[in-house]
């Protein structure tokens, strides 16, 4: 777990409420395990389950703690674990960071084993902004020079029109409505964005919390889904979903 402030800051937003309760945790990736003992202190009577790709081992007298070895892309594995622990009330998520394997784990668990009303954290989402990391790639921007320039000419020629005496003439007027539609017309459609690694993932489940509109008459409404999330709040390295 991260220890930055901020991160304990927005955590204790969300898990203020449960801190006395008998919850089950699961966290993907605990490292040396000092996360786990953290939770365990924080949650008095949850039970603290850990998982990570390489085998870890703490001293934990309270008894409260279980890990297991294993990935966070094995279906069989999470299967295994869960099992055994029953449904959770909290699930993050501080494993590989890459997001292919991020987006296995967090549908399997989230549809099959977090409970309703229950948290996902997703920790260092912004990995998909490093050129060097495994899927991410630095973040560019880059412009249709001619686009643009057409663009600001058009512009121009409709404020020179609304600026004129005779502004308000039906020749004017159609003449604004064709440069308006013109306009529209030339607007980019697909907004250059990542479309891959954790960056990809987190704005595909932007497309979750959207569900509402996208199955209206003016979205899609041939895809018949539900929103799955109550909420979903993006913070710098993390990324908090409160299930449905």
């Amino acid at each position: 777990m991260d220890s930055q402030k901020t991160y304990l800051e927005y955590y204790d937003k969300y898990f203020r409420s449960l801190a006395n309760k008998e919850i089950n945790l699961l966290e993907l990736g605990v490292d040396k395990g000092d996360s786990l003992k953290f939770w365990r202190d924080y949650f008095p009577n949850g039970m603290i389950i850990g998982i990570d790709i390489n085998k870890v081992e703490i001293d934990d007298n309270l008894g409260r703690i279980q890990i297991y070895q294993g990935s966070q892309y094995d279906i069989s594995f999470l299967d295994s674990v869960s099992k055994k622990h029953g449904k959770y009330d909290i699930i993050i998520d501080d494993a590989s960071h890459i997001g292919e394997f991020t987006k296995i784990s967090f549908w399997h668990l989230f549809n099959n084993y977090l409970k309703k009303g229950g948290i996902f954290v997703i920790e260092d989402w912004g990995t998909g902004y490093y050129n060097k990391f495994p899927d991410g790639n630095k973040f560019l921007v880059k412009r249709n020079s001619f686009r643009s320039k057409f663009q600001l000419f058009v512009d121009k020629l409709i404020k020179q029109l609304e600026n004129k005496a005779n502004s308000r003439t039906f020749l004017n007027r159609v003449k604004r409505k064709l440069l308006r539609t013109i306009r529209m017309m030339s607007l980019q459609r697909k907004f250059r964005s990542h479309d891959y690694g954790l960056v990809g993932f987190v704005k595909e489940l932007i497309d979750e919390m959207g569900m509402d509109i996208i199955t209206s008459i003016k979205g899609n409404p041939n895809i018949s889904d539900e929103r799955k999330f109550v909420s979903m709040e993006i913070y710098p390295g993390q990324v908090i979903i409160v299930k449905r």
